[in-house]
């Protein structure tokens, strides 16, 4: 062995971590993400598309209230194609075409918290594609199904094009079964995403979670026997659509808080 060196070597410091690392640690990570310019302006978007959103739901329930038994198919085809009610269906479908844009800006705010806020953005995204499509293909093949039942005299056309207006709502109703799931798990999976404690998140939170409840309520009465929840679910339905989309926009409307800095 050679020699012991004399020279004393530094020892560990007892008080702690090393300066660096304790300034590398953060205090907390922030309640949302803070948006640069170019992912604020998707907030803004996603807010004026929940609120105009709201506005077509309002005109539907207007326009609706006007519209014929629908015993009486003459008279109820010929609504479907009046301009009120193609009003309708076209500010709906454009807005279900624009809503991928106000969810994008939901996950983007909710992109520093975890998994839950991924989860319900995919939820939504097959609930909007196959609402897409379905109003989309009632929006053109069905209503000229219904203009030529209405042109037409002959009594055994009549039928045949009758029958594909009702097989097509059946179908619609029996395709809502998954799609009232997706929309309600969704909702839920937004509420637990968000954990901002300022008063526009709690604001959001309790609207994705009326939302889903609504869907729920939906679902049940459609789907699983519980026929006494559809004057509830009906009641209920324009009122707590028009909270989560004011919710949901005031809340992209307002701007996050920046994370803070120091203890």
């Amino acid at each position: 062995m050679g020699p012991v060196s004399n020279v004393r070597r530094p020892r560990a410091k007892a008080c702690g971590a090393p300066r660096v690392y304790l300034r590398a640690m953060p205090h907390a990570l922030p309640a949302e993400a803070t948006p640069g310019p170019n992912a604020r302006s998707l907030e803004v978007t996603g807010a004026v598309v929940f609120g105009l959103y709201v506005l077509a739901q309002l005109a539907q329930s207007v326009i609706l209230a006007r519209a014929p038994l629908e015993s009486d198919t003459a008279a109820t085809f010929a609504f479907a194609l009046s301009s009120w009610d193609r009003f309708r269906a076209a500010s709906l479908l454009a807005c279900f075409i624009c809503l991928p844009a106000g969810y994008a800006a939901v996950h983007q705010r909710l992109g520093r918290q975890g998994g839950w806020a991924l989860a319900g953005l995919m939820w939504i995204l097959v609930f909007l594609a196959v609402e897409m499509a379905v109003r989309s293909w009632e929006f053109g093949v069905v209503a000229s199904w219904q203009r030529d039942w209405l042109a037409t005299t002959d009594a055994a056309e009549r039928t045949r094009l009758a029958g594909q207006v009702n097989a097509f709502a059946q179908g619609v109703v029996a395709l809502y079964l998954p799609l009232l799931a997706a929309h309600a798990l969704a909702s839920g999976a937004f509420a637990l995403a968000l954990r901002g404690r300022d008063r526009w998140s709690q604001l959001a939170r309790v609207g994705f979670a009326l939302n889903a409840f609504r869907a729920f309520l939906r679902l049940g009465a459609m789907h699983l026997g519980l026929e006494g929840l559809a004057p509830v679910a009906s009641a209920l339905y324009l009122p707590l659509t028009v909270f989560h989309g004011l919710a949901v926009a005031a809340w992209l409307a307002v701007p996050s808080r920046p994370p803070r800095s120091g203890p």
